[in-house]
This record gives structure tokens, sequence and C-alpha cells, in this order.
């Protein structure tokens, strides 16, 4: 199997889709760039949060796909990337730029599987207090993650998670 110029090409059919055009052009970066980056793209979505004013030198996102899109301009000196906008690899581009063709794949469905995972427990703690409708909000929140799995999706969640946490530890039937 192959992805070439936007056309899944296999042995035996030929099959163009936005997804194959995103996943050839992942390819090209990955090549371009010695291959994966062993994780470094989610590292930065993890530290995101961290302000520039704290760490300088924080890890960027998603701007060498924004560039092999075409997003480019002037240059990247100061305090511009030199892109007009950055555009997602999706869930399963941004596996392949992490940890190559085969690898990112799964690390990508481990990522979804473990994020199901805790829906999961939402929902059979369904009884106790908040955990429908963390259930709820995680569901609706799956849909943002097909494009890319990152914290600043997931904030709702998580902040609603530590406020049941909270309220569950201060409320305890003695």
């Amino acid at each position: 199997m192959l992805v070439k110029s936007g056309r899944l090409e296999t042995s035996h059919t030929t099959c163009t889709s936005p997804v194959a055009s995103v996943l050839s052009l992942v390819q090209r970066i990955t090549r371009s760039d010695s291959g994966s980056n062993n994780g470094g793209r989610y590292f930065a979505e993890l530290v995101n949060p961290i302000p520039r004013a704290i760490w300088p030198d924080k890890p960027t996102i998603g701007i060498d796909y924004a560039i092999a899109r075409g997003q480019s301009f002037g240059d990247a000196s100061g305090a511009g990337a030199g892109v007009g906008a950055t555009i997602s690899t999706g869930m399963i581009g941004q596996g392949v730029v992490n940890f190559g063709t085969f690898f990112g794949v799964l690390a990508a469905a481990f990522l979804m599987a473990f994020w199901v995972a805790i829906l999961a427990r939402q929902d059979l703690m369904g009884e106790k207090m908040g955990r429908m409708l963390l259930f709820f909000i995680g569901c609706v929140l799956t849909f943002n993650l097909g494009r890319d799995i990152t914290l600043i999706t997931l904030y709702p969640f998580l902040f609603g998670y530590l406020m049941i946490a909270y309220w569950t530890r201060t409320h305890r039937e003695q």
C-alpha cells in the first residue's frame, strides 16, 4: 500500500480521498525530515498550555505540516512562525508524524482506545453524581479528537473531572 499525491494505491485498486491526501503529505514530511520525531508532537501537545513567557523555546505544533500545505509566508523569525494557519494532520497522521507509518498508527489507536476506556469508566460509574454528564461531555469531545489528539480539546472534560473529584472528596458521607 502506498499513498501517493492524494491517492491510496494498493496492488488491486486506487482510491482518492481527503485522508489519503493528508497521509501523502505526512509521508513527504516524515521522509524529508529524516523520519518520525519520536513522540515530539505528542510532547508539544502536552506542554502546549505552558505560556511562552515562561518557556520561550517551547515546541511548536503543526508548523511543518502547514508549510507542506502551502500556508507559509514571510520568514519564521521574530514573533511569528512563518505560517498563515496551522492545519491538522488528523489523528492517524499525527501518529505517523510521531512514530512512523507502522508504530504511529498503533500509537494513535492506543491513545484513542485509552480515551474510550476512560469514557467507559464514566459510563459504568453513572449512578454517581456528575459521571453521566462527564460521559456525555466526553462523547461530544470525541468528535474533535478525530482531527488531532490534543489536551486543549479535552479541557472541558478535565476540568469537569477535577470538579467532580473535588466535590466527592469534600461531600463524603460520614
